[in-house]
């Protein structure tokens, strides 16, 4: 379970609309995801609320209808993005190039 999200979270911040010119990254949004697991395939999806220097958001795996999943400890450095959610012992790390 932890691998198949962990491979889903890669895929949905791969489609964050991250531009290198810009100085500083607001990674407020709702993004989405498909996540295949063996014959199905799962939509998921990452809401990210940026107030400030304060990040916070939620994750929804909206196939299995699961209310939103808090994300603890969420944090952009100017290069990693990074998130946990301890009740499914998730702990997510991206490095934010300058492709995006």
């Amino acid at each position: 379970m932890r691998n198949m999200i962990t491979s889903l979270l890669m895929t949905v911040l791969c489609c964050l609309p991250l531009h290198a010119a810009e100085t500083e990254i607001n990674l407020s949004g709702k993004w989405h995801g498909t996540l295949s697991v063996g014959g199905a395939k799962l939509r998921i999806g990452l809401e990210i609320v940026h107030d400030g220097n304060v990040l916070s958001g939620n994750m929804y795996s909206f196939d299995q209808g699961s209310g939103p999943i808090a994300l603890e400890e969420v944090k952009y450095d100017g290069e990693l993005f990074s998130f946990q959610i301890t009740p499914l012992k998730i702990s997510y790390t991206a490095e934010i190039n300058d492709s995006g």
